[in-house]
């Protein structure tokens, strides 16, 4: 999982280089959320046990959930990411993600990246009907 960890960190940091803050940000999200998929078995064994997986990748120079919380932020900031958005929500929308039980995630990850970026809607708008 460390080398799985490092894998994604670097994909960040070539996101954050080459891509603009929203395309960076969406990208990883979807890129951890099928990274999500092939570790899971392994990521929820550690953390059943008590294992403090952020913290064992900060240590291991691969901390993933930094990146992303950078990524998130630089996206705000650009006004890409709507700025309501926290942290805490990404990583339940990419529990969301990964609890879809169809073969063809691709498009519920899409539809959740649709809805990350500002709209012309009013703050507080509803948008399920």
């Amino acid at each position: 999982m460390v080398a799985a960890g490092r894998e994604l960190t670097g994909c960040a940091d070539t996101l954050a280089a080459e891509q603009d803050s929203g395309t960076a940000f969406l990208t990883l999200f979807a890129e951890l959320v099928g990274a999500g998929a092939t570790h899971r078995g392994p990521a929820e064994a550690l953390a059943g046990a008590g294992f403090d997986i952020d913290a064992a990748a900060v240590a291991a120079r691969c901390d993933v959930s930094g990146r992303l919380r950078e990524l998130l932020a630089a996206a705000q900031r650009a006004g890409a990411i709507r700025s309501e958005i926290t942290y805490a929500d990404v990583k339940a929308l990419m529990s969301g993600c990964l609890a879809y039980p169809g073969e063809d995630s691709r498009r519920v990850i899409d539809g959740v990246c649709r809805g990350l970026p500002p709209t012309d809607r009013p703050a507080g708008a509803r948008t399920i009907q």
